[in-house]
């Protein structure tokens, strides 16, 4: 009972990693469209236009890199199934707890990835609406002097 109580942990634990892959996957290629739709190079110079774009694309790999440990097969030496010795299923039933545990710990960092990063672009866009748009033309003003005539 307790083995196969960690074994559906774990599972349930790859399951959530795998869809929050997915997410990220969709959230890059949303932001991407929104980054070339809303034309930023030209409402921004190039460094804020930096920062806009690479803050939340690293957040997002490093989230994607932490989702992927936990559904990376990894031998453990400790939970040999052929082992027959009295205490095996013990060694078994620890290896998977601690699998599991380290599974959990990769997951929650790539929660706290997916919110650093949600308050990062919720930043950004709030700046970037707070900031005042450029003219809508970029020719130069024509300006009329008239000189007095005695």
């Amino acid at each position: 009972m307790g083995y196969e109580n960690s074994v559906q942990a774990a599972t349930k634990l790859e399951e959530a990693a795998k869809q929050l892959v997915t997410l990220t996957g969709a959230l890059q290629g949303l932001y991407f469209a929104v980054l070339v739709v809303g034309d930023l190079q030209r409402r921004l110079g190039q460094s804020p236009l930096l920062l806009f774009v690479l803050l939340p694309i690293a957040l997002w790999l490093a989230g994607m890199a932490c989702a992927t440990m936990v559904f990376v097969p990894r031998v453990r030496m400790e939970a040999d199934l052929d082992d027959r010795r009295e205490r095996a299923w013990m060694d078994m039933r620890e290896s998977y707890r601690v699998t599991v545990a380290r599974k959990r710990c990769w997951l929650h960092w790539t929660h706290g990835l997916l919110v650093v990063s949600f308050i990062a672009v919720l930043t950004l866009l709030t700046l970037l609406m707070v900031q005042a748009a450029p003219p809508a033309t970029t020719e130069p003003l024509r300006v009329v002097l008239i000189t007095p005539t005695p």
